[in-house]
């Protein structure tokens, strides 16, 4: 039984409804939280064990409104919300401040839930000038690594009925399904990994029906 990867696009932000990229980092508006409230019915009857979220706000706060503290949603309560920043936004030719992240110190002083693990954070993360890791055009290059750390956190999981989520951003969900697919806001889809050899160096994913996600006649 391959675990399912439950991809998940942040919720209604202010810049979605505005369309104003000079936003830097925006929240979620009203509708954003109350679109995460069927997203929370339908996880709490799964059993999830982590979730991986983009640091950017809208990514965060759209986990927190899926998994509020007190929901009990998690198999293990405790860091079950890893902060990952090759899952922020891919962002335009020229990254627009909507699509650029705040800095870790901030992010930490704001959103210090003990659930979230902070430790893949670093200051480099918000740097989106061309040439860096996280510039729009590496964002394939991205994908690939936060697919291999997915596909490498699932590994023990393997054979278990445990999903994990991953909290993201619609163009960036382009990348690391490596298709054309379009995700509406708070719209989460089930995958799990394609079998490959040892020699796996893309990690591919696969989207399942959500009727079978997790079975094994997937694979």
């Amino acid at each position: 039984m391959p675990v399912t990867i439950w991809l998940v696009r942040h919720a209604e932000s202010v810049a979605n409804v505005t369309q104003n990229g000079d936003l830097h980092d925006p929240e979620l508006t009203d509708l954003g939280r109350q679109q995460c409230a069927s997203l929370r019915e339908d996880f709490a009857k799964k059993r999830v064990d982590l979730v991986f979220v983009s640091p950017m706000q809208r990514a965060i706060q759209t986990a927190l409104e899926i998994f509020p503290e007190s929901s009990g949603l998690f198999v293990e309560p405790t860091d079950n919300m890893i902060l990952l920043p090759e899952l922020q936004e891919r962002g335009g030719a020229v990254c627009a401040p909507c699509d650029i992240g705040s800095p870790p110190d901030w992010i930490l002083e704001k959103y210090g839930d003990t659930r979230f693990d902070h430790s893949h954070m670093t200051i480099e993360w918000t740097n989106k000038r061309p040439g860096s890791f996280y510039a729009p055009e590496n964002a394939r290059k991205r994908a690939r690594f936060a697919r291999k750390v997915l596909r490498d956190t699932v590994k023990p999981y393997e054979g278990t009925d445990l999903c994990i989520v991953v909290v993201t951003h619609g163009r960036f969900l382009q990348f690391l399904t490596e298709s054309s697919v379009v995700f509406h806001n708070a719209e989460a889809r089930p995958y799990v990994f394609a079998p490959a050899d040892e020699d796996d160096t893309e990690a591919k994913l696969v989207e399942v029906s959500p009727i079978d996600d997790g079975d094994s006649s997937q694979e």
